[in-house]
């Protein structure tokens, strides 16, 4: 028993030494659309996209820790006109509203007592409702991202979380719409995000 109380009491004191917000647990909006894109043996298509996620947070030292989570994105996207086959009929250009879902993971770090922070990390999408077409380049792969952050704590049990920041999608493709010689089409994009967030303190 007298074990059982110690470790109580050397979890307690760890809790207050990191702080009241040690982890989190919270839901995310976000808006994203494309800044630049690089064509690997495919087309470009223009586009912009709503999320929403969840997401967990814990820290492991005073100014930062690790985060992950998974979210849908509804996207708008431009697909433009091609033509099937070498002589075949051209197929005009067209929007499409597709479904994509994602998990991420990554770590977070604090600056000056916790006036802002930055999180890098990784994110893995899967296109599960794009269009069959060819000129549409599907988004299943993995890629990067870096955000600057703050935090706004409401009180010591909400906090909401406003971060701006960049995208590296699709660098490592897992496959696309072949073409009539077999290509697959894929866009590497940098996009532009903005995600808001409301989070639960976890104590």
């Amino acid at each position: 028993m007298k074990n059982i109380l110690l470790i109580l009491f050397i979890l307690s004191c760890i809790g207050n030494i990191n702080g009241q917000d040690d982890s989190r647990l919270g839901m995310k909006l976000g808006y994203g659309s494309k800044l630049l894109s690089h064509q690997i043996f495919g087309v470009q298509n223009d586009h912009f996209l709503i999320k929403i996620g969840v997401e967990k947070g814990v820290r492991i030292y005073r100014n930062g820790g690790f985060f992950f989570g998974g979210e849908l994105s509804f996207a708008n996207v431009k697909v433009p006109s091609s033509r099937n086959g070498v002589f075949g009929p051209v197929i005009p250009g067209f929007e499409d509203n597709i479904l994509i879902a994602g998990i991420y993971g990554g770590i977070k770090r604090e600056y000056f007592e916790g006036l802002f922070y930055s999180s890098i990390g990784m994110l893995v999408e899967y296109d599960i409702g794009g269009s069959d077409a060819y000129s549409y380049a599907r988004q299943n792969g993995i890629g990067l991202f870096l955000l600057l952050g703050k935090d706004i704590h409401i009180n010591d049990t909400y906090v909401i979380s406003v971060e701006p920041g960049i995208r590296a999608r699709s660098g490592f493709q897992f496959n696309g719409n072949n073409g009539a010689i077999g290509e697959s089409n894929h866009s590497a994009i940098l996009d532009f995000h903005l995600n808001v967030g409301f989070a639960c303190k976890v104590f």
